[in-house]
């Protein structure tokens, strides 16, 4: 399906893959991370699923635990929640940059760095907001029009 949706952009000489994606947990997979590099998606950002199992520092522990041990930063400039980004390495995706953020007092969430390169948490945050814009975006439609189920 992005291998159409990419083409059918080029016909109209946008190049999409120069958007950033972005994508709920239950969409990971190695698989689909090599196809979206292979198709030439430079910038993906997924959001990480609590029993995925990371090490870092030399220690390894569910993200549920990362959660609750990792110290996270006040927020600072281009980053407006409390955060902390780790490199880690993954038994399931291999070496990555993980992003953890509060997103209310008591809720800590984290994000997956599946771009070919490291990018800052300002960015990893940024690409997320927008993220959090588009389903709010829906949500209110569905609300406004009354539709139980969207695909």
């Amino acid at each position: 399906m992005l291998s159409r949706l990419k083409t059918e952009f080029h016909r109209q000489g946008v190049d999409i893959t120069k958007i950033p994606l972005t994508m709920d947990s239950w969409f990971v997979s190695q698989p689909l991370r090599q196809r979206l590099h292979d198709l030439g998606f430079t910038k993906i950002i997924i959001a990480g699923k609590s029993n995925y199992t990371f090490t870092i520092d030399g220690q390894k522990q569910d993200a549920s635990q990362w959660k609750k041990a990792l110290v996270l930063h006040e927020p600072t400039w281009g980053i407006d929640v409390p955060s902390c980004r780790v490199h880690a390495q993954s038994p399931t995706f291999g070496s990555l940059i993980l992003f953890f953020f509060q997103k209310s007092t008591t809720r800590s969430y984290y994000l997956m760095n599946f771009s070919h390169v490291s990018i800052r948490g300002a960015e990893i945050w940024h690409i997320w907001k927008q993220h959090h814009l588009i389903e709010c975006f829906w949500k209110i439609l569905k609300s406004i029009f009354h539709i139980r189920a969207m695909q």
